[in-house]
């Protein structure tokens, strides 16, 4: 049994950007590299060795009295974290990293939620810890292998499940969990966080929801707002931010994100807001120069997601880009979802074509059962829906956006809060709604929250909007739902045309009747505002043409290159669309350019 470090007063803390910890009995250790290319900004990297077993590297967010701080132990914290860290708590926003000379040992503990992430590599002699995947590449002189599983996850559900990232050697930290190495070798993976147990859940809603409006404000008041970007929807999550922050003087600027073709609703929505109330607003367009640039920003977002999305997330390196210089830190409302009302990040798997792939990982991919993993987690797990969607949901589906976002900015979310998080599991709600999942159910309860929000008895971002008043309570929320009940004519007409948007755009979408309906409409660009299948067939063609039929496909070792060939013909012939196998197969293949040994 390994003995935990233990933070004390004199213990320097440090909040980091990155961060590389290699332990290992091999001489000497390979973190020498990384060193020498500077993780980003040389005036903010420090190297740490001990006795050439054990090296530590890492970039601070500010490079203000770094050679004080490095004399011996140490106390990392990756995320927002209070001044002084007490005790051995486990955050719902920061991970931690120890480190120990005088024992040699390397302790990490990741978040309840499992973000910012944390990532282990383990390979004979060395066992590295690291913020991003691409730092663990640069150590890793032999490049990793594709995980089997993990790519058949990608094809199915659009990401890897169960701890696994795409890359065999390399493996995605449990939320709520410390993870212990030292020189000698000797490792230790163990949960430190539970939910609750010794409250009982609350006898009413009323009760409970004033707890969690509490919690809440308390949560947004101890979020660092200086230098802050908030980034503002027409949502019920951002809103709930918006109405304390503004309630309370504090100086914000926002931000929306909007397709090239028009203003989209919520920027619209946004805009207003941020004029009632007098907060500067600015809106960052998707337009041609971000459309020029999209094969860069694609290959960018790849390296920086750990090859897990592409051109899904190329629009995110664009937007941090524009937004340089405005702001050092974003607040968003992710775990919004989760922590609200139960909801799920990505309720749609991508279901991509498996027969690009070739013929073994095609009958292990054809084996799988067609259910939705979050059913499966349920039927094999003791634990309750509300813990897999903070623990397991949130962390699989947005490990890829939060490790871009945190490369530019430290990452805030008032919903990542230890008191709410644990606030979820003494719900007056009955035990048997927090064993079920059901996909049609799940899309159901979405649509619904769009266009009537969810029940003002149960919801306590509805009552603390409705509380605070003013034009935040009475604006439209989605698709026309007002916080105070009832609904907004205009409102619901602009959520008919997004609604219409929504479903007329999606890839593959080729009725008439929808397309003629979003046009007479006017409902081009109202909803989606990153459609990565226009790009696929536009700024991005040849692109794609040249890396699918390039040698990289065949080196991957997973498809049959033939069959990607005529998959492509047949799109780009407009015989029939493949756009999720395109995608899928380009988000493998890209990752297997950037992290593999050849």
């Amino acid at each position: 049994m390994l003995h935990s470090t233990k933070t004390d007063r004199s213990t320097c803390m440090m909040a980091v950007q990155s961060f590389v910890a290699v332990v290992s009995t091999e001489l000497p250790t390979p973190l020498s590299a990384l060193e020498r290319k500077r993780i980003s900004n040389p005036r903010r990297i420090r190297h740490i060795s001990l006795d050439g077993k054990a090296e530590l590297t890492f970039e601070r967010r500010t490079s203000s009295n770094l050679q004080a701080c490095t004399g011996g132990e140490l106390s990392l914290a990756l995320g927002p974290v209070p001044h002084e860290r007490e005790t051995d708590e486990c955050m719902a926003n920061a991970a931690w990293i120890d480190w120990d000379p005088g024992r040699g040992l390397v302790r990490v503990m990741s978040s309840i939620v499992g973000l910012p992430p944390l990532f282990i590599l383990r390979r004979p002699g060395v066992v590295a810890i690291s913020s991003h995947v691409h730092l663990l590449r640069e150590i890793s002189h032999g490049g990793f292998t594709l995980d089997p599983r993990a790519v058949i996850d990608v094809f199915t559900t659009g990401y890897p499940i169960d701890g696994h990232t795409l890359f065999s050697q390399v493996s995605l930290m449990p939320g709520g969990h410390s993870f212990t190495v030292d020189t000698s070798g000797r490792e230790e993976l163990k949960c430190v966080w539970d939910p609750p147990r010794d409250s009982p859940p609350f006898a009413d809603w009323p009760s409970y929801l004033m707890s969690q409006e509490v919690a809440f404000r308390g949560a947004v008041s101890n979020l660092r707002l200086s230098g802050g970007l908030l980034s503002l929807t027409g949502g019920v999550d951002t809103r709930a931010i918006l109405a304390v922050i503004a309630g309370a003087g504090e100086p914000v600027t926002a931000y929306t994100t909007s397709g090239a073709s028009r203003v989209s609703l919520d920027a619209q929505l946004a805009q207003k807001l941020c004029k009632a109330y007098g907060i500067p607003h600015c809106i960052v367009a998707l337009d041609d120069g971000f459309l020029k640039s999209v094969p860069e920003h694609t290959l960018e977002a790849s390296r920086l997601s750990g090859g897990i999305a592409s051109v899904e997330q190329a629009h995110e390196i664009y937007v941090y880009e524009q937004l340089r210089g405005l702001g050092s830190t974003r607040i968003s409302g992710y775990l919004g979802n989760q922590v609200g009302r139960g909801g799920v990040e990505r309720v749609s798997t991508r279901d991509a074509d498996i027969e690009v792939l070739n013929e073994p990982h095609r009958r292990v991919a054809t084996n799988r059962a067609k259910v939705h993993w979050l059913t499966q987690a349920l039927e094999h797990s003791r634990h309750s829906l509300p813990r897999l969607l903070i623990q397991r949901e949130v962390a699989y589906s947005s490990v890829a956006n939060y490790a871009i976002g945190s490369h530019y900015m430290e990452q805030q979310s008032p919903y990542a809060c230890n008191r709410l998080i644990e606030l979820m599991f003494r719900s007056p709600i009955e035990s048997r709604e927090t064993r079920i999942f059901n996909t049609t159910c799940a899309r159901f309860k979405d649509l619904r929250h769009r266009f009537l929000g969810q029940s003002s008895e149960r919801s306590f971002q509805r009552r603390l909007i409705s509380t605070t008043g003013g034009f935040a309570a009475q604006c439209p929320i989605n698709w026309g739902w007002r916080a105070t009940g009832g609904f907004s004519v205009p409102g619901l007409a602009w959520g008919i045309r997004a609604f219409t948007d929504a479903v007329a755009s999606g890839p593959g979408t080729s009725s008439v009747l929808l397309q003629l309906a979003r046009r007479g409409l006017g409902a081009n660009g109202l909803h989606d505002v990153r459609p990565w299948h226009v790009w696929l067939d536009t700024v991005l063609r040849d692109f794609v043409n040249d890396t699918l039929r390039s040698r990289l496909v065949v080196e991957t070792g997973f498809f049959d290159h033939r069959r990607v060939n005529r998959t492509l013909d047949e799109h780009y012939n407009q015989v029939k669309p493949h756009y999720r196998t395109i995608l899928t197969t380009l988000d493998v293949v890209l990752a297997h350019r950037h992290f593999s040994a050849t």
